[in-house]
């Protein structure tokens, strides 16, 4: 019923399946100890943030759980299963499951419920997961493909590859502005020369002026509507003034998204496989060296800039943990699934830990890491007095 799918691509915890037309039917199980087992084999996926995607397809009024035994469930979870639950994304949603989510309203923290989101169909997953990689039963893809067939949806619109995605919501003519999914060359080329993109120097502004304080800073998530239209307005040309919003969130959510939507990931796809292969050398004095190889010396001049930028500021978060709870590691996590990504369809289990193990390694290690010299155009100068040697 529920199996581990690697790592949500925005929020960078674990995702977690669940699939309704696994469930027994009602009168062969024992729902009190069914919800036992459930809790035994996510206890150690859900100590740190995660994101569950339930599969609705198959779920009758035969293997129904009872609305008792829902809120008895709700109410015997532990707080960390709420807590750090990012999203609850339900597919494929019924009248009947959006009427009973309604009606349980009362009973559940406002906090959760807006954690719940409907996703009509499989291929709307593809802004958070690689959903080709995803181990879907037979019968929940076959039963899209009939929606698909009964028109439900434009087929034409229906792009299975979901890692053509990243820039499939542009258009191929950009214009001069444009911010999202776009090249680093495209950025460079319009702006004077300069590889980082207003995008990243507005948020990274705003950010270490008003949020280094803030608790769980980077891992909360704004309103989705409200962000996609701050990036319309970034690729339009449009100044965005992030005091109008009063949400720190938002230009967090806007600094993450910049990179998740690049054409290729600001570390490269040809870093991935020896990014990977960090996690199983334990000597912390050969991982140090190995990544100081691969960040100044092997990724392009354009990539290493963006990327020392954004560390400056995730140095800056790491210096004010002891308010906002975010150290180097927990920062790789909601970081790294932006910074690199498998170039291809299948994702290891082990790759969310090694991409977690590899970008605190960059924090933990920043100055016997980024040693290339370089010129900076002026605008790109960093200001070390943010540096701390003892990060």
């Amino acid at each position: 019923m529920c199996f581990l799918a690697g790592v949500d691509r925005i929020y960078g915890g674990k995702l977690i399946l669940f699939f309704c037309s696994r469930l027994p039917a009602s009168n062969e199980i024992d729902h009190t100890r069914m919800l036992q087992y459930m809790k035994y084999t996510l206890d150690k996926h859900v100590e740190e943030d995660y994101t569950l995607i339930v599969f609705q397809h198959g779920l009758t009024w035969k293997n129904s759980p009872s609305f008792r035994w829902l809120a008895q469930a709700y109410n015997e979870l532990e707080r960390k299963y709420k807590k750090n639950l990012k999203r609850l994304y339900i597919v494929h949603p019924s009248f009947w499951v959006r009427l009973a989510v309604a009606l349980f309203k009362p009973f559940i923290s406002s906090k959760f419920y807006h954690k719940i989101h409907y996703v009509e169909y499989v291929k709307d997953l593809q802004s958070i997961c690689w959903v080709d990689s995803l181990q879907i039963p037979e019968e929940i893809r076959r039963y899209e493909q009939n929606e698909l067939v009964k028109g439900s949806i434009n087929p034409d619109s229906y792009r299975p590859n979901s890692w053509q995605m990243r820039s499939a919501s542009y258009s191929d003519e950009h214009p001069t502005t444009q911010q999202f999914g776009v090249s680093l060359q495209f950025l460079k080329d319009n702006n004077d020369g300069n590889p980082v993109p207003l995008v990243m120097k507005e948020t990274i502004a705003y950010i270490r002026e008003n949020g280094l304080a803030v608790e769980g800073i980077f891992r909360r998530s704004p309103n989705a509507r409200m962000v996609k239209v701050i990036q319309m307005q970034y690729n339009k040309g449009e100044r965005v003034n992030f005091d109008d919003y009063l949400d720190i969130r938002i230009p967090c959510l806007i600094l993450k998204l910049f990179f998740k939507e690049l054409p290729e990931p600001i570390l490269s796809n040809e870093l991935y496989p020896h990014i990977l292969s960090i996690y199983d050398i334990p000597d912390e004095n050969i991982r140090v060296e190995i990544c100081r190889h691969l960040i100044s010396e092997k990724i392009p001049d354009d990539n290493y800039i963006v990327l020392d930028y954004l560390m400056q500021l995730l140095l800056d978060v790491v210096k004010h943990s002891d308010k906002n709870k975010m150290s180097a590691t927990n920062l790789a996590v909601v970081f790294g699934p932006n910074l690199v990504w498998s170039p291809g369809q299948t994702v290891s289990l082990e790759a969310p830990r090694a991409i977690t193990v590899f970008i605190s390694t960059l924090l933990l290690h920043y100055h016997d890491i980024f040693v290339r010299e370089m010129f900076q155009p002026d605008s790109v100068n960093i200001d070390h007095k943010y540096l701390d040697e003892d990060v």
